[in-house]
């Protein structure tokens, strides 16, 4: 499913949700659950274009992406 950032930063990411439970045994849960979208090593744009790079407006919804961690969505 591609998402805008927006839309992505609503969403709840497993593997920090699994890490905040396990920091939370040990007394050492800080953080958020929630997606950071393209501020993480596994967010994949659509297409070729960054707009970080591109000098892109991102409050544009044009541009939207996807979580890379399960591959490329359909």
């Amino acid at each position: 499913m591609y998402v805008t950032e927006e839309e992505a930063k609503q969403k709840e990411c497993k593997p920090k949700e699994i890490a905040l439970a396990i920091a939370a045994v040990t007394g050492n849960a800080t953080g958020s659950p929630m997606c950071t979208a393209s501020d993480c090593m596994m967010w994949r744009w659509t297409g070729y274009r960054n707009p970080r790079k591109d000098g892109i407006s991102q409050e544009s919804n044009a541009h939207t992406g996807y979580c890379g961690l399960a591959g490329r969505p359909e």
